[in-house]
């Protein structure tokens, strides 16, 4: 059960970062609407760089993508090695069976032995 401890653990971490990323993007939004709100003009508003928040949430949200990907793949495959079927784990999960097959297939497990 180490692989599926690592995967969550690297979801959680990586959710973190996407929050704190979401939260300085909000900070820079409402620093932007104070600075309007006091009358500045649109160039002195943005004088912090937009597109480093954007750069970091986007970074965040594609890092959290594929982190919860692996981690399906983990903890699936585990749920196939336990003896539950890829119908069971589908219901339980509440989603397809084509999806579950999709993280036990053989690449799948490539992908996890692989890493």
């Amino acid at each position: 059960m180490t692989g599926v401890r690592e995967a969550l653990q690297e979801v959680i971490d990586a959710t973190d970062e996407l929050i704190e990323s979401l939260h300085d993007h909000r900070e820079f939004g409402r620093e932007a609407i104070g600075r309007l709100d006091d009358g500045q003009d649109l160039p002195t508003v943005r004088a912090r760089p937009p597109a480093a928040v954007r750069e970091r949430t986007q970074v965040a949200q594609k890092t959290m993508d594929m982190t919860r990907s692996r981690m399906r793949d983990v903890v699936m495959q585990a749920c196939i090695d336990a003896g539950m079927t890829t119908r069971d784990i589908a219901k339980e999960w509440g989603v397809s069976r084509q999806l579950v097959e999709r993280h036990t297939s053989p690449a799948a497990r490539a992908r996890v032995a692989g890493r």
